[in-house]
Parts: structure tokens; C-alpha cells; sequence
């Protein structure tokens, strides 16, 4: 698996995860009480988001664009 096929996938993950937070948001403002399995299918599926993150940059190494991006490591001088 390429670096750009696990970081896009991490992204679409990352934003299934807030949609599911948007949802939960909705939920909540109506007074309504959050299922407790969609409460956990989102921290499940956001915690599968970071660790292909943290998994592709120790394995496969990202490219300096994604850590520039991430302000994981500031630009070269």
C-alpha cells in the first residue's frame, strides 16, 4: 500500500468520524440521549483513523509534504 492511498483513506475515515460527531451533535441539541453504539463506533472508527496514520508514518514513512502539513516537523531552512 502506497503512503497517498493510506493518508487518503485515513481522511475519509477521519471524516466518517465527523460525521458521526455531527450526528451525536444533533442528537444531543435535541435532548435526545446518544446510543451508546454510535458513541462507540465513532471512537472505535477515529481511533482506526490515527493508528493508519501512526502506522504509515512509522512502516511506510509519509512524504515531508504530509509532516510539513501536520506541523509535525517545520519547513527546511
Amino acid at each position: 500500500m502506497n503512503p497517498q492511498t493510506i493518508v487518503t483513506s485515513a481522511v475519509l475515515v477521519l471524516a466518517l468520524t465527523g460525521l458521526g460527531g455531527l450526528v451525536m451533535l444533533g442528537v444531543r441539541l435535541r435532548g435526545a440521549v446518544i446510543p451508546d453504539w454510535l458513541a462507540m463506533a465513532h471512537g472505535f472508527i477515529a481511533a482506526a483513523a490515527v493508528a493508519l496514520l501512526i502506522y504509515a508514518a512509522i512502516f511506510i514513512g509519509l512524504p515531508v509534504a504530509v509532516h510539513l502539513e501536520s506541523g509535525a516537523v517545520g519547513p527546511p531552512k
